[in-house]
């Protein structure tokens, strides 16, 4: 089974965070990145980067759902537009396929039964 690969670009404000986030676990900016785009309601993240924060309270998903922006120091909100020509953003230890190369794997399939 292969995973949908979105294609995406952050924009990024330092010191900013939005109310109402949800708590994920991810250990790293990335991570908390790859959280956000494998859930189609996410809109942005804030990255809580001050020392003495609980690694599994450092990222923080946002969506429709999520409240005002305002200023928190030390945290950076990114902001992931779904709909950017930029970079490839996979997540971690994902394979990326061609959407031509799944197609024609998927007719192969249906034409060998």
């Amino acid at each position: 089974m292969f995973d949908i690969l979105l294609v995406g670009c952050w924009s990024s404000e330092e010191n900013t965070n939005r109310g109402k986030g949800v708590v994920n676990s991810a250990g790293s900016v990335e991570e908390c990145q790859s959280a956000c785009i494998n859930n189609a309601s996410c809109t942005g993240v804030d990255w809580d980067g001050n020392t003495g924060v609980a690694n599994n309270r450092r990222c923080w998903l946002h969506g429709q759902w999520s409240g005002d922006k305002g200023q928190a120091n030390g945290v950076t909100h990114y902001t992931l537009d779904r709909n950017c020509a930029g970079k490839n953003l996979l997540p971690p230890g994902s394979l990326h396929v061609s959407v031509a190369r799944k197609i024609s794997s998927l007719t192969a399939n249906v034409k060998g039964k």
